[in-house]
């Protein structure tokens, strides 16, 4: 895998070195000097330092200039945006009504502000449906953050093309891009309309402080009931895994048991990772060198007949697939579940609300309730599932658009400019330099004073950090969950179970590292296809087959129930379906292959 990135490597690491000297500074201040002339340096100072003027290219007068318009490459240091930082705003809507602010301000906002004259009239979406009244009314906001069918504003009478307002507005922004990443936000017709948030670049897999997003799932266990029962932890194999929740089935009773294992109804479930079942609804056939529906492997009839008879035999709980998030939640914090399936960080979440009540989540003292993380992954009939099946298969997460209806489309891009750069990536999702960290040895360590402060003033809508990342990379999400997280740590049990997080994080980056294909996260159907009709069909006719197979009487049923799930596709389309994503698949990867990616794997 590593081999085919090899033709994008060199350039990255040139960006790389390059822009790491726009994010180094002291530990309680940055000062970035650029040579704009060399009468006229640009001195950016950061809010830490008090109420110190900023002063950008822009008031250099006439003769300021910018690494695009020198000899010199271009780097992460006097850029386009610095030309005007007078004041302008623009309207915004978020696409997620889960967001957690819906209004611009906070201490980031007003220093993004502060720098670049940018500020945001931002409305949150109530319901997804909202966003689609606004296209076909041409009703964009001046910026659109979505996730949701971003093909639909690839085009130029809906929103601007990137590539064209950078070249006129900021012509140093798409060199100082990762090449891999602009081929990955390449449009139908193209152009790049947008840069997904998020990504992650060989940069942030080479460096081992950042521990972002991959494989976000785990199982935790209460390891003060293995320990009085004598279960042999850590666990290797599945099989060991299922024979500990028998053991405590057997003595629930004697320790307050009441769901041996409480699965989330919704969420990856990290155990169809350890069983090696296929994970992208998309799979490529090596045989048949085409696009196969993982719904058609095996692996996944096996893993469904495990569940069925875990519940069956009252391992599960019974409302297990209808169960409501909250009583999910607080049937772990109540300690009535010996295990239970979530994401990253919810053992060190559950052993702090324990610690918090004075009532456990100390891994030195087992005679209190304690969740233990299960790290990396556990072997089923001999085989690591988590190693064959795990990928990266991404392009990034969210798409910020600037629409068509945008009057000032040249600040809008410059804009996006400062967000990707090192300098934005770090304030939109770490906060400020001597405000709210230190940067200690590279990495950010939350100040003193700022954990001092009261709660309501470390809450997102007031320090600004992490909403406004509308190009964030997955590298600087990623930092501080690496071992900075054990750094920050508030205590020697919280520091544990952050060094647990971690040691599972980067097990799981690692494996996912083997098979990165960008180029895999086209082999789809298209909302305006034929076979989009036949998909959705196949995908909700799954999520009944799923219930029907965990929940049936008998391993009979459940294996029925899967014979008529797979008659079904068959039915509605599933030949179509596979042969207008290979198609796509196909026709992708050999954007990337021209480009000298990817150029190992063979389709003909």
């Amino acid at each position: 895998m590593k081999k085919r990135l090899l033709a994008g490597l060199l350039v990255l690491c040139m960006v790389l070195a390059l822009g790491l000297t726009a994010c180094s500074g002291g530990t309680n201040a940055t000062t970035t000097t650029t040579a704009a002339a060399d009468d006229d340096a640009t001195t950016t100072t950061t809010a830490a330092e008090g109420d110190g003027e900023t002063t950008t290219a822009a008031e250099g007068g006439d003769d300021a200039t910018t690494a695009a318009e020198g000899a010199a490459p271009a780097t992460w240091e006097n850029l386009s945006w610095e030309k005007d930082t007078s004041p302008v705003t623009f309207s915004a809507f978020i696409d997620y009504d889960w967001y957690a602010v819906d209004t611009w301000g906070g201490e980031v906002c007003d220093e993004i502000t502060r720098l670049t004259g940018v500020s945001l009239d931002v409305t949150k979406s109530a319901d997804r449906q909202v966003l689609s009244v606004q296209l076909a009314a041409q009703e964009l906001s001046d910026i659109v953050f979505t996730d949701n069918l971003p093909q639909r504003f690839e085009d130029p009478d809906v929103c601007y093309r990137w590539d064209e307002l950078a070249a006129e507005h900021c012509p140093e922004f798409f060199d100082l891009v990762d090449p891999l990443e602009v081929i990955n936000n390449t449009a139908a017709d193209g152009h790049v309309y947008t840069f997904k948030t998020h990504y992650k670049d060989e940069a942030d897999y080479a460096d081992e402080n950042a521990i972002g997003n991959f494989t976000n799932a785990t199982i935790v266990y209460r390891a003060d009931i293995a320990n009085k029962l004598g279960i042999a932890t850590p666990f290797t194999t599945v099989e060991g895994f299922e024979e500990a929740l028998y053991t405590v089935k057997e003595n629930a009773a004697d320790y307050g048991v009441q769901i041996v294992f409480n699965m989330h109804p919704s969420w990856a479930e990290i155990l169809s990772y350890w069983m090696g079942c296929p994970q992208n609804n998309a799979q490529w056939d090596e045989e048949s060198k085409s696009i196969k529906l993982r719904f058609r492997d095996e692996k996944w009839l096996e893993y469904y007949k495990l569940l069925n008879k875990w519940y069956r035999d009252g391992l599960l709980a019974a409302d297990y697939l209808g169960v409501r998030p909250e009583d999910f939640f607080s049937r772990n914090e109540s300690n009535v579940s010996f295990a239970a399936s979530y994401n990253w960080g919810y053992a060190k979440t559950l052993n702090q609300k324990l610690r918090d009540n004075n009532a456990g989540g100390k891994y030195d003292d087992l005679s209190q309730p304690v969740w233990a993380l299960i790290e990396g992954g556990l072997t089923y009939k001999g085989v690591d599932g988590l190693q064959e099946v795990s990928y990266d298969y991404g392009t990034g997460w969210s798409s910020c658009f600037i629409s068509s209806n945008c009057e000032n489309p040249g600040r809008a891009i410059c804009y996006m400019e400062f967000l990707k750069s090192p300098q934005g990536d770090q304030l939109t999702q770490w906060g400020i330099e001597g405000v709210h960290f230190d940067l200690v040895d590279g990495l950010p360590v939350t100040r003193e004073d700022y954990k001092a402060r009261p709660t309501e003033q470390k809450e997102s809508s007031y320090t600004g950090i992490g909403p406004w990342y509308f190009q964030g990379s997955d590298r600087y999400e990623g930092i501080p969950n690496g071992p900075a997280s054990v750094l920050n740590a508030i205590d020697e049990w919280a520091a544990y179970d952050a060094q647990c997080d971690v040691n599972d994080r980067t097990i799981k980056k690692a494996a996912c590292y083997n098979d990165k294909n960008p180029a895999m996260s086209f082999a789809r159907v298209e909302s305006d296809d034929d076979e989009m009709a036949m998909y959705t069909k196949i995908t909700d006719e799954w999520t009944k087959a799923v219930a029907a197979m965990v929940t049936a009487e008998s391993e009979a049923a459940c294996e029925q129930a899967w014979n008529d799930f797979q008659a079904y596709m068959v039915s509605n389309g599933l030949e179509a379906v596979e042969a207008k994503m290979t198609e796509r698949y196909v026709e992708n990867l050999k954007r990337y292959q021209d480009a000298g990616y990817f150029t190992d794997i063979v389709t003909e």
